[in-house]
C-alpha cells in the first residue's frame, strides 16, 4: 500500500489514527498502518505488477518521488 503524496486526505487521517480495519472474504482484521520508506522499491514493484499499465501511467503523470509506502502490521488484540 502506498500514498501518492504525504498531503493526501486519507493519508493525513490515517496518521491521526493509524488503526484501520480491513475486510477480506467476510473476515475483518485490525491493523496498524505505519509509513515505511525502507520498502519504497518493493511496494512500487508490487503495485506495478498488480496494476500494470495503469500504475505506470499514473507514475508517468505524477511521479513516484513523493509516494509513501505503508506497512500494515497486525494490531494488538483489544482487552476484553
Amino acid at each position: 500500500m502506498r500514498a501518492g503524496v504525504k498531503q493526501s486526505d486519507w493519508f493525513v487521517r490515517m496518521q491521526a489514527n493509524n488503526l484501520i480495519k480491513v475486510e477480506r472474504k467476510g473476515v475483518t482484521r485490525a491493523y496498524l498502518a505505519v509509513p515505511d520508506p525502507s520498502v519504497y522499491e518493493e511496494i512500487n514493484d508490487l503495485m506495478n505488477e498488480k496494476y500494470g499499465w495503469a500504475d505506470r501511467y499514473t507514475g508517468f503523470l505524477f511521479g513516484r518521488d513523493a509516494s509513501v509506502p505503508i506497512n500494515l502490521q497486525v494490531a494488538p488484540a483489544e482487552p476484553h
